[in-house]
């Protein structure tokens, strides 16, 4: 029975550390924690503590940010300063004392409420 129990934890990716924990102690638990094989932000969480879930469930989702595009508005009369790969740097209130650096990527024309001949830079 011990060992059909350890099998079946397995075959649900239980870490060995809790598998090891639940043998030791013989106390049966009402919840494990889970560990993602994925690494990022968490963006959403999708269920709550006692909730049941199924396999069709989000529980998470998890962004990886180690590499983002932003957009950056740049006015007509600052383009002849400004190329594809100048190094550029950004700070976010969100993440303070953080500077993001990365280079310029291209130049695109947007419509919408800029003056004539205002572009938006990908970062």
């Amino acid at each position: 029975m011990v060992k059909s129990s350890r099998e079946r934890l397995l075959l649900l990716d239980v870490p060995l550390h809790q598998i090891r924990e639940l043998e030791r102690t013989r106390k049966i638990k009402k919840s494990l924690h889970i560990h993602t094989p994925a690494s990022g932000i968490v963006m959403n969480i999708g269920v709550r503590e006692g909730q049941y879930v199924t396999p069709a469930t989000e529980l998470y989702m998890i962004a990886d940010l180690h590499k983002v595009w932003v957009y950056a508005d740049i006015y007509e009369y600052e383009l002849p300063w400004v190329r594809p790969n100048d190094p550029v740097e950004m700070q976010l209130a969100g993440v303070p004392g953080k500077t993001f650096k990365g280079p310029l990527c291209q130049h695109t024309c947007r419509l919408g409420n800029f003056k004539s001949g205002d572009k938006n830079e990908r970062i």
